[in-house]
């Protein structure tokens, strides 16, 4: 559902009733990339990435150069613990990777402490710390109680495993409702006082201790 508001752009009560608009815009998508999009849901905590990758295999002829996860840790797997479940469907979506020989994305939590930050760092990472040792990179969505309000944010890269080390946020636009984030125009963030940054973020891996 959150995939057809953001290929829409429309609320979740317009997106239920949309079938024929959602298969015009996505019919322009395959027509424009020349692509092929799949969407299959899977069961919380039941179903793991080794069920997406089987099912990748089952498809003649697929191979993908994306897949997105929402997300990596309420996935099942073997593992009861649920810090080693998350780390088990990690290692399985590295694996998937290479396997296809492409990049995955997965949305995932802060802490509570890490919520209304302004910036946020790796410490910020909800579940498992070990999900900055399996990525390549991490980027956060850091919003203040005012943003909030407000309906912009910042995106933040906290984690950057190849080139460039250092990066300034991404100031944005929030629309939750219609699942839309845009980049602020450079007259909003001057308004907002936000054009320039003052400061660029590190971004090397680095361990938590």
């Amino acid at each position: 559902m959150r995939l057809r508001q953001a290929i829409l752009k429309c609320s979740k009560e317009e997106a239920k009733v949309s079938e024929k608009r959602f298969k015009k815009h996505y019919d322009k998508i395959r027509t424009t990339t020349g692509g092929e999009l799949r969407i299959k849901s899977y069961a919380q905590r039941v179903h793991g990435v080794e069920n997406v990758s089987r099912d990748i295999e089952r498809l003649n002829d697929f191979n993908p150069d994306v897949i997105f996860y929402d997300y990596i840790d309420v996935m099942g797997g073997k593992e009861k613990d649920k810090r080693l479940r998350i780390q088990e469907n990690y290692y399985a979506a590295s694996a998937t990777n290479k396997k296809y020989d492409c990049f995955c994305v997965s949305v995932s939590k802060l802490t509570r402490g890490g919520q209304y930050k302004d910036i946020n760092t790796v410490e910020d990472i909800a579940e498992d710390s070990e999900k900055s040792y399996n990525a390549d990179a991490i980027f956060a969505l850091s919003r203040t109680k005012e943003d909030v309000e407000d309906g912009v944010g910042r995106i933040v890269p906290i984690l950057l495993r190849d080139g460039q080390r250092s990066f300034d946020p991404v100031e944005i636009e929030v629309d939750f409702e219609k699942m839309n984030i845009n980049k602020l125009s450079d007259y909003a963030q001057k308004e907002r006082g936000t054009t320039d940054t003052g400061s660029r973020l590190d971004t090397s891996p680095k361990r938590l201790v």
